[in-house]
């Protein structure tokens, strides 16, 4: 038995049509008045264009890293004819616009409320979550000249790109990759926060031990909590080309004394 993407994709080849047949049907809708007639031909119009729902929603998928061919898929290919409809019933043919221009803007935005809706326990504003996905992707904003005036919301969605402590995280260049749990002893398990704050101070400890110096420290440190060694060079100020060097070194001077 077929899955439902699968079935889905059935039905979407054996109701295609071609761009000059969609044409005339968006003309006769323009054209036609009574709304049980209007309903027929935009059910035929998005029945005959579900192969760009699909590219869509395919291209929407592989951006944000979905894996294909769950039943999350198929719930997406769901949402985007539900803005392939929206844009039919809108369509006005005096512009003699493709169907396919005004329709994936209202296919994206359906596909990021459904998105949006799934992921947060707490309404977030969507063109947050947008930022929080461009940071956890590429480290920065999406548009540093129109980046939210609100700077309290620009801060939360760095945060929400902040990845905790992780011992088996690695550190330092990937020829001679090193992780904390290399460094430092294993934490206690009597508690997740109680074992961070432990391996924290240990860290310290190793850094003044092997006399780092006082701002390579603060690198390091906001590194291994942070995660992402750009945000931790523009929270100290040091600068992101030599940031990588200053840790590397760090890290080697803290080996010779474990």
């Amino acid at each position: 038995m077929a899955d439902s993407v699968t079935s889905w994709l059935n039905t979407a080849g054996n109701h295609a049509i071609d761009k000059v047949r969609t044409t005339e049907l968006l003309a006769e809708l323009g054209r036609t008045t009574d709304e049980k007639r209007r309903n027929v031909l935009i059910n035929k119009i998005c029945q005959g264009n579900l192969k760009l729902v699909y590219t869509t929603v395919k291209s929407y998928s592989d951006r944000r890293r979905l894996r294909w061919g769950t039943e999350l898929s198929a719930d997406l290919l769901q949402e985007g004819v539900l803005g392939l409809r929206h844009a039919v019933s809108r369509y006005d043919a005096s512009r003699n616009t493709r169907i396919s221009t005004i329709a994936v803007p209202w296919i994206k935005q359906k596909l990021g409320r459904y998105m949006i809706q799934k992921e947060q326990p707490i309404y977030v504003p969507e063109n947050l979550v947008h930022e929080v996905n461009h940071l956890k992707t590429h480290g920065c904003l999406s548009n540093t000249k129109r980046t939210p005036k609100n700077t309290r919301l620009v801060d939360l969605a760095r945060y929400a790109t902040a990845e905790p402590l992780s011992l088996d995280k690695p550190m330092g260049s990937d020829d001679d990759a090193i992780t904390l749990a290399d460094i430092l002893e294993q934490p206690s398990t009597e508690g997740s926060a109680t074992s961070q704050d432990k391996a924290i101070l240990k860290l310290r400890d190793l850094l003044a031990q092997a006399q780092v110096e006082p701002k390579v420290q603060d690198l390091v440190m906001e590194y291994a909590k942070g995660g992402r060694l750009s945000t931790a060079a523009t929270r100290v100020k040091v600068s992101q080309t030599h940031a990588r060097r200053l840790v590397d070194g760090a890290i080697a001077k803290m080996r010779e004394l474990v």
